[in-house]
């Protein structure tokens, strides 16, 4: 079983997302995915009857960016975004 290959890309966004992204889609316009993980630190117990907390890793939700022609479409939420910036394929979307 062979894995899909990921292609890894360094975007300069200019805001806090700056760094390496995933490549989703490639062709005129490219979509990147950024995959964020959190660090919690241990807990010590707060008395003698409750136990610890071990330190773990979160996993954040994935922020998505489209980058076009014009420049990037930084964490598209709806489809209304997007449509927005294609004014030519406006009458393929239904929008509600």
């Amino acid at each position: 079983m062979a894995s899909p290959k990921n292609t890894i890309v360094l975007l300069q966004t200019n805001d806090e997302l700056n760094g390496y992204f995933f490549e989703i889609a490639n062709g005129q316009n490219k979509l990147y995915k950024k995959v964020k993980t959190k660090f919690n630190d241990a807990v010590p117990a707060s008395n003698s009857y409750a136990s610890d907390k071990a330190a773990f890793f979160k996993t954040l939700d994935p922020v998505y960016y489209i980058k076009t022609e014009k420049g990037f479409i930084k964490k598209p939420r709806k489809l209304k975004d997007i449509v927005e910036l294609f004014p030519a394929k406006k009458n393929l979307w239904r929008l509600s």
